[in-house]
């Protein structure tokens, strides 16, 4: 599935311009042409990327910005097209979660695409990079054979049920489970005992 891009932009011809771009290099596009709208749409599409006028980003209030940006895990970075000379408009963008610009008017259409790839690639790296993260704390805490938490992951656990007891002041016990007193059933028996045992401990 291609990346799908909103393009917010209140001249009807730019807006047709870029998104044109975008279309022929294969991304799928939405549109809109004033703040509100753009809003609305990019809470019902979920865009991969937003791009802006800069006038347009200006109109958003702090809150609105945070809001649309959300959480980097699944909401669009934002690119913003401005003029030359709006140097400091563009530094204040960035810094209340813009992820790029270009100046228009769009010369260089080439800029533009390689500006988007640039932050999709990002988007797609980091996105790779939690998933990496997150296998590796599952690695680091469990069995690779039998799935059960190891006893480093018993450590962890330990440690936080100590500091809740104490901030409570509430008494918790430990329940342990020798597994290798389970050779002592009998044979028939003993894989249903061992499996139901690990399955406990999970």
């Amino acid at each position: 599935m291609n990346d799908l891009i909103l393009v917010i932009e209140n001249d009807k011809d730019r807006l047709c311009a870029i998104s044109d771009i975008l279309r022929s290099s294969g991304y799928e596009v939405e549109e809109a042409l004033e703040k509100n709208e753009g809003i609305a749409k990019a809470k019902e599409i979920s865009p991969d990327l937003i791009i802006m006028d800069l006038d347009i980003g200006l109109q958003f209030q702090e809150e609105e910005l945070r809001e649309l940006k959300g959480d980097r895990k699944t909401t669009p970075d934002l690119i913003a097209m401005a003029d030359q000379g709006q140097e400091n408009h563009i530094s204040k963008f960035l810094r209340e979660g813009g992820s790029g610009y270009v100046y228009k008017p769009i010369k260089e259409t080439d800029l533009v695409l390689f500006s988007v790839k640039a932050v999709l690639d990002r988007k797609e790296l980091e996105k790779r990079n939690r998933f990496l993260i997150s296998q590796l704390k599952q690695v680091a805490i469990k069995d690779p054979l039998t799935e059960v938490y190891n006893y480093r992951h018993f450590h962890v656990k330990l440690s936080e049920e100590i500091i809740r007891s104490r901030r409570y002041n509430r008494p918790f016990c430990i329940f342990l489970v020798d597994i290798l007193s389970l050779i002592h059933i009998s044979e028939p028996t003993r894989p249903l005992y061992i499996s139901y045992a690990v399955f406990c401990l999970k």
